[in-house]
């Protein structure tokens, strides 16, 4: 199982596809409801933002520390110019209700 990260906001986020990150524009809806209304919805990683776990072995570490890099300033960008929501869960788990105790 994966961990899948996702964004959402009112108005379109740039798309990437970097060696390093990719953020695409989701066709349809990535979670149930309204839990972000009509925003826009993007998928990260392709899906897969296992890398991002700091549980991975030490020749990962590289590679995390350049992913966290980009999407730190990806994020920062985006903020700028106004409210960005992100949904970090398991792969699959998009549509069940969200944990709002943790």
């Amino acid at each position: 199982m994966c961990l899948a990260l996702y964004l959402a906001a009112p108005r379109p986020l740039t798309t990437v596809s970097s060696p390093v990150l990719q953020v695409e524009r989701m066709r349809g809806r990535g979670w149930p409801g309204d839990l972000f209304g009509g925003e826009q919805q993007y998928r990260l990683m392709g899906g897969c933002a296992c890398l991002l776990l700091d549980d991975t072995d030490d020749e990962a570490a590289a590679e995390r520390e350049a992913v966290l890099a980009e999407l730190t300033a990806y994020l920062m960008t985006a903020t700028e110019q106004g409210p960005v929501h992100a949904l970090v869960c398991w792969g699959g788990d998009e549509h069940k209700a969200a944990d709002t105790d943790s």
